[in-house]
């Protein structure tokens, strides 16, 4: 029997991901649980569930500090 699920390993922030536990564990969600959540709702969507832009002047993409404030803000709603 073959298994539906499969591993995935990310290279994250120490300080984001602990931020997010503390709010998942208080929402009583597992990590494993919250990133198929995330990814439930890209696919829904077809897209990124949450804004993302480039910076005002267009041309650079978002600080890797600016990208942890985004993804801690979506955590926090």
């Amino acid at each position: 029997m073959k298994s539906t699920e499969t591993i995935l390993r990310a290279t994250v922030n120490k300080t984001v991901m602990r931020k997010s536990e503390r709010i998942f564990i208080k929402l009583g969600l597992t990590t494993d649980a919250a990133i198929n959540l995330f990814l439930t709702r890209v696919s829904a969507s077809q897209g990124i569930p949450f804004p993302v832009r480039l910076e005002d002047n267009n041309d650079i993409l978002a600080s890797a500090e600016h990208r942890s404030r985004m993804l801690e803000s979506f955590y926090e709603s």
